[in-house]
């Protein structure tokens, strides 16, 4: 496995939200802070503008753009760059559902078609990721026909919006996931041809555009119980031991061994949610060699101990 799929499988992705939207003008939605979530807005008709708390201007959209807001930062959606706007939830509160299922809204005029989604993380260690990239992310009309699979996973989304057929929750998860990766493939594609790079941005997915860098990472994350040092990573990529430092933290934004506890923790989580393995177990399998070790650099990871975690993680799955 690679390690973009690792680290998005251990992260739990799922889908929460998936509505197909009509807005007619005027209209403005403002929306809060979603932490732990990356939103994304596929507009099919029409037009409108989107923009992100604390930046100076709104972003047009038109038919066939998709936007992604990964860290969901607040914002907010307008027919037109200076309209007033109203709290999200006293939108849905007054607007409809017609009898396809799409959602209507607005003053009556000129109309705007667009799908909405959540992805949320269930696993707090998406943080790396999510914040490697802008707090936008808009891709341009005709990307999706550069990137395989793109246009196609939209159109069964916004199918399953409005099916009533037997699965469609299960669809809709499995759909979110093939959404994600492909929106990041399509941003990375779309990056190259525009000239750009994601040097600005220190992260996971800057490291992982670097042939040394993603190799090394991917010998962490395939075995992060192997008690891996600077020296012997560097080894193993063909880099010296002071430059491989310097270009993991400069393009990570975190040392290597910083990477490492991180991705430990991070699986470790995954296995205290899902198995009966005793913490002893659980520590051996992410590289510590004591239960007591383990604890400390959890508790200092996450902010509570392997047990209050696994509790928490029992009573949201009852939920």
């Amino acid at each position: 496995m690679d390690v973009l799929s690792s680290f998005l499988f251990s992260v739990h992705l799922s889908s929460e939200i998936y509505l197909s939207v009509e807005m007619s003008a005027p209209w403005g939605v403002s929306f809060p802070d979603q932490p732990d979530c990356a939103l994304f807005y596929a507009v099919s008709r029409g037009s409108c503008y989107i923009q992100v708390e604390g930046e100076r201007h709104a972003v047009p959209l038109a038919g066939g753009d998709i936007v992604m807001l990964p860290c969901g930062s607040p914002h907010k959606m307008t027919d037109q760059p200076d309209r007033a706007t109203t709290p999200v939830e006293t939108v849905r509160a007054s607007g409809t559902f017609d009898k396809s299922g799409v959602f209507h809204s607005g003053g009556g005029g000129p109309r705007t078609h667009m799908m909405v989604g959540r992805f949320r993380f269930v696993n707090h260690s998406a943080i790396p990721l999510l914040t490697s990239m802008p707090n936008l992310i808009r891709l341009r009309d005709g990307i999706d026909h550069k990137t395989t699979g793109l246009a196609a996973t939209l159109q069964m989304l916004a199918s399953e919006t409005t099916s009533s057929l037997p699965g469609k929750e299960i669809l809709m998860d499995r759909l979110a996931d093939v959404l994600f990766v492909q929106i990041l493939r399509a941003n990375v594609k779309q990056e190259e041809e525009e000239g750009r790079d994601l040097g600005s941005r220190a992260g996971l997915m800057q490291a992982l555009m670097d042939p040394e860098l993603a190799r090394a990472l991917s010998l962490m994350h395939t075995k992060p119980e192997h008690p891996w040092s600077v020296a012997e990573l560097a080894e193993r990529v063909g880099m010296s031991r002071t430059a491989f430092a310097l270009r993991f933290k400069s393009k990570a934004g975190v040392g290597p061994l910083e990477h490492l506890t991180q991705w430990r923790i991070q699986r470790a989580c995954e296995l205290l949610r899902e198995s009966r393995k005793t913490l002893n177990e659980v520590a051996w399998r992410v590289g510590y060699e004591s239960g007591a070790a383990f604890s400390r650099a959890f508790r200092r990871e996450v902010g509570v101990s392997p047990g209050q975690f696994r509790r928490q993680a029992a009573n949201s799955a009852a939920d």
